[in-house]
């Protein structure tokens, strides 16, 4: 009996060990879940808030490409139009410089002497014409 008891009372001893281990594991889960949950709450709100800036982000960029890809079109459709409008301003040229051309040669060929002297002719003629009409 003596053994039986002496038996029991380290299998209480082990058993309360064992109670208190227990005890203390519990103890210092629940201080890490005190700790860590709140900090991993923060964590997971701080991503919230960067997804929702970044997401901020990802739409203006979206907007600004829509906004270049107008632009850009734009810029080819000008640079479309002044082809067209330097093909005709050479197709114009092309027309006319003959035409310039002759004209050119027109004026070379002026005799500024003799244009000189109808002038003074006609001067020579005018002048006692205008000398009747100032009365």
């Amino acid at each position: 009996m003596e053994e039986l008891l002496k038996s029991q009372k380290k299998q209480l001893n082990a058993a309360r060990f064992s109670a208190v281990c227990h005890f203390l594991l519990v103890v210092i889960v629940a201080a890490a879940t005190a700790i860590l949950v709140p900090r991993a709450f923060a964590t997971m709100q701080k991503t919230n808030d960067t997804m929702t800036r970044l997401n901020a982000t990802v739409t203006k960029a979206d907007n600004t490409i829509d906004e270049i890809e107008k632009i850009v079109v734009q810029a080819q459709q000008s640079l479309e139009e002044i082809d067209e409008m330097v093909a005709d301003v050479k197709t114009l040229v092309e027309e006319n410089d003959e035409k310039v051309s002759q004209s050119i040669q027109s004026f070379s060929e002026i005799d500024i002497e003799t244009l000189n002297k109808s002038i003074q002719d006609l001067n020579n003629v005018v002048s006692p014409l205008a000398g009747l009409f100032k009365r």
